[in-house]
């Protein structure tokens, strides 16, 4: 069955930075409208950023893993900067794992990631 669109919203002092919530499973179903979200919904102005809410992942397929790195490429290509928020122990081993943690930025929670990015 598969996922709609997830949660976003605008946050920070000047409402420049994207929040996307993923859903518990960040898989074959939810990767797709997770990457669609991004695009979508990332601001086209100089200071815009994108904080992915992954506070609710418990699990993390390879998919799910190709999105991220999609999601941080179509960041990059807009100088835009991403921050996963809230990343459990799981799903960070996984990136650990297959040595993709040092490609992505963190933080303990959305709130803390904002502030980082001038919210």
């Amino acid at each position: 069955m598969p996922h709609d669109i997830p949660n976003t919203r605008l946050a920070g002092s000047l409402e420049q930075v994207l929040v996307v919530e993923a859903p518990e499973a960040l898989d074959h179903t939810a990767a797709g409208p997770m990457r669609q979200a991004v695009e979508q919904d990332l601001a086209d102005r100089d200071d815009a950023a994108v904080v992915l809410d992954l506070s609710q992942v418990e699990l993390i397929t390879s998919i799910g893993i190709a999105a991220l790195l999609e999601i941080r490429e179509f960041c990059a290509d807009r100088d835009a900067p991403l921050v996963l928020a809230g990343l459990g122990d799981e799903p960070r081993s996984m990136l650990a794992l297959l040595r993709l943690e040092g490609k992505f930025q963190y933080a303990a929670s959305v709130d803390e990631a904002v502030g980082d990015l001038g919210g």
